[in-house]
């Protein structure tokens, strides 16, 4: 049943993934905060996640599979910790609950992995009914998310990977330990890389791309 007529469509805030949140402790009130302090999502974010835990990818390293697919291995701080913070989010399934999006500009490239929006409100829609919670069907949604997010000025690696990419890319994350700055990177390092999932790869469109990253 929607709201009844005249009445204003209530509002949730879906709280989906953000690297690193600690999911055992009690949610924020992000409504609280954005009315009470006036910040941007962007600001509440970065007062969210811990200061150490911000700009944690280092790079990435484009490999190929045994099967002639392109594979990220994606550089990164606390990689252990973060791999298992992903799968606690989702119940062991990231394959089903990320997907890695990318864009080509004129500036470089922008590599992120991002929670799957619409299966995050379907699982607090869910938790709220069972909770005795009516959901309006003319409900809005304002969903607090923050992706895994890399740019490259350089767009050479990611060029000559891009033609092996498929609709599913198989994504690693490897401790920046295993990397020294200003070294080649090795194939026998991937062996130290973890797993995280196949996910699903899509094309971000330019509305979607940061416009600082876009160009003239």
């Amino acid at each position: 049943m929607g709201n009844k007529m005249g009445k204003k469509p209530s509002t949730a805030v879906v709280f989906s993934y953000v690297p690193f949140f600690d999911y055992s402790k009690p949610i924020p009130d992000i409504m609280d905060l954005s009315r009470s302090g006036k910040k941007s999502m962007e600001q509440i974010m970065d007062e969210i996640m811990p200061d150490d835990q911000k700009n944690v990818i280092k790079g990435i390293a484009w490999t190929v599979t045994d099967k002639g697919f392109a594979c990220p291995v994606v550089i990164i701080r606390d990689a252990y910790q973060l791999s298992e913070n992903m799968k606690a989010w989702c119940q062991d399934r990231v394959s089903e609950w990320f997907t890695v999006k990318y864009h080509r500009g004129p500036k470089g490239v922008t590599f992120q992995v991002v929670p799957n929006l619409q299966k995050s409100i379907s699982r607090w829609t869910q938790n709220a009914k069972n909770n005795g919670i009516q959901v309006d069907d003319d409900t809005k949604f304002m969903i607090v998310y923050k992706p895994l997010d890399f740019f490259s000025e350089s767009a050479e690696n990611f060029d000559q990977a891009a033609q092996f990419f498929g609709d599913t890319m198989e994504v690693r994350l490897l401790e920046e330990e295993f990397v020294k700055e200003g070294a080649p990177f090795s194939p026998d390092i991937i062996r130290h890389a973890i797993y995280l999932g196949d996910l699903r790869v899509a094309r971000m469109s330019d509305n979607e791309a940061n416009p600082d990253r876009m160009g003239n």
